[in-house]
């Protein structure tokens, strides 16, 4: 496990718990639900087949974010970003250990959720990528704003899952898919810096 100074200078926690590991390790497919509701299942994944994250990180700030992926260098860890894991297309598949036998980290970013900035005049919106649909309307409502993107899993999927699948939504005749709507992006690199993006 990592430090706290390792993952973020308590910037977040980290969890090697095996219902935290299952949750940010699985998506919605109907094979992953398998897993976790049947006895088989569940033994399987108790025997690591499919295999799922040695533990899951869940950053705060901006900052130890970039922490985290130092460290992952560092320490030859394996980094796989989760939103609210609605997939249906096992996108949270792990290689066998046999493949890849690093230490996997689930980062959760759920807890970079909020709004940073508003121009509500420009119609603009800053928003942390771990916002769920719900959470983004709700951040923008009180301001007479909608982001217009509503995919199916609109209450649980979040904006940096959307960007990642280029998403799309039941509203894009009128709004547009998730590349017409987002004008710029922050993203943290493989090297732990943050690069800024118009787009």
């Amino acid at each position: 496990a990592l430090s706290p100074e390792e993952s973020g200078g308590g910037g977040g926690e980290v969890s090697t718990l095996g219902q935290v590991r299952c949750k940010y390790g699985l998506g919605q497919s109907q094979e992953e639900i398998w897993l976790l509701r049947t006895r088989e299942g569940r033994r399987q994944l108790g025997e690591g087949n499919p295999r799922v994250p040695d533990a899951v990180a869940f950053p705060t700030t901006e900052q130890s974010v970039c922490q985290l992926v130092k460290a992952a260098q560092r320490f030859h860890l394996a980094l796989v970003p989760v939103g609210g894991a609605t997939n249906v297309s096992q996108a949270l598949r792990l290689p066998p250990k046999g493949e890849d036998s690093r230490p996997f980290v689930a980062v959760s970013l759920s807890r970079l959720a909020g709004l940073v900035s508003l121009s509500p005049g420009d119609g603009l919106a800053h928003i942390q990528a771990g916002a769920s649909g719900q959470q983004v309307e709700e951040l923008l409502a009180p301001h007479g704003l909608t982001m217009g993107h509503e995919p199916d899993s609109y209450e649980f999927s979040t904006l940096g899952g959307w960007v990642a699948t280029r998403a799309s939504g039941m509203k894009r005749g009128r709004y547009g898919n998730i590349e017409d709507i987002v004008m710029g992006l922050r993203v943290v690199t493989a090297e732990g810096d943050v690069v800024a993006r118009h787009c």
